[in-house]
């Protein structure tokens, strides 16, 4: 998991008595490379891990940071960069049209215990935020609330910035098959949390996939008592059966979602969803549901299914 990388290599530094700049994009607009909640870490080592979007302004907040870094005076630094050559006093260098605010913040070993805390809860999934502002970086022993302004801006001198340290997007798949094992490599590496879910015991499929954080065993009668309500949770179904799909789909359509999908044939979709519509469910309610999942990629194999999958929750993620 990329935070997690990043946490554990700014503690490693700190540890070691190695100063280092953390780069980090708090805000953002338009076509940026960056993104807000985008890091970078530059150790006294001259090694750099994680990314502000890559390109000129990369490079550019890079060397800023390393001339941070030859002063002896901790400091923080705010970037605004215009992706624009028309705006010349905070021009990027780039013309894509966007605009992103950078800090640049300097720490050493003083910094360790936050740094700690936020490493802890990256790694125990603790749904917990930090603060940062000119002159502070503090770790908050609870999560930042979805409705919260993360970027708060006065001045050079007077800002701040929240983030959630396991902000990672929830998913929840119920069938553990060969398109399940694919979908959740992908995943994995675009920081969803992933709970996987299947009604066989001893599921070969199922034990080798190393790519989930939780795995369970359960009948597809009782997934409602199982799962909480969520209103940004993702949930999945492609089970073994159009049996399996119509019990889990029944109790996940009342419950709060992001994301509701059922992989299947348009005949098996269509079938399923006359089956629920004549035990009460509405057609509106099924409607809302992405079915057959997937963007239309023209997939064939697993994998290419699992791609065309994992399109489909980038652009319903990214949407916002």
């Amino acid at each position: 998991m990329k935070e997690n990388k990043i946490w554990k290599f700014l503690f490693n530094e700190l540890k070691s008595g190695r100063r280092a700049v953390l780069l980090l994009v708090v805000n953002s607009k338009g076509s940026s490379p960056g993104r807000a909640g985008f890091k970078l870490i530059l150790s006294e080592s001259g090694e750099t891990v994680g990314t502000i979007g890559g390109g000129a302004v990369e490079h550019n907040l890079i060397m800023q940071a390393k001339e941070m870094l030859r002063s002896a005076d901790l400091k923080s630094e705010i970037v605004r960069q215009i992706h624009s050559e028309e705006n010349a006093e905070f021009s990027s260098g780039m013309i894509c049209s966007g605009e992103q605010t950078v800090v640049a913040f300097q720490m050493n070993n003083q910094n360790l215990p936050t740094v700690k805390s936020c490493l802890s809860a990256s790694e125990n999934f603790s749904k917990t935020h930090f603060v940062i502002t000119p002159d502070s970086f503090e770790y908050i022993n609870k999560v930042l609330k979805h409705d919260a302004e993360p970027f708060r801006y006065v001045s050079e001198t007077e800002w701040e910035y929240r983030e959630n340290i396991c902000s990672l997007s929830e998913i929840h798949i119920f069938g553990a098959g060969h398109v399940c094992l694919a979908l959740c490599e992908l995943l994995n590496k675009l920081d969803f949390f992933i709970s996987i879910y299947d009604d066989r015991d001893n599921l070969l499929l199922m034990e080798e996939n190393k790519y989930t954080h939780r795995k369970f065993v359960l009948s597809y009668d009782s997934v409602s008592d199982k799962i909480e309500n969520n209103s940004e949770a993702y949930y999945l179904i492609m089970t073994h059966s159009h049996m399996g799909d119509a019990k889990v789909l029944s109790q996940l359509i009342n419950k709060p979602y992001k994301y509701l999908g059922m992989m299947g044939s348009p005949v098996k979709v269509k079938e399923v969803f006359e089956e629920l519509q004549s035990g009460g469910i509405s057609r509106e309610k099924l409607l809302k549901v992405h079915a057959p999942v997937g963007l239309p990629i023209h997939s064939k194999t697993v994998d290419e299914i699992a791609v065309s999958i994992a399109a489909e929750l980038i652009k319903i993620k990214n949407a916002g």
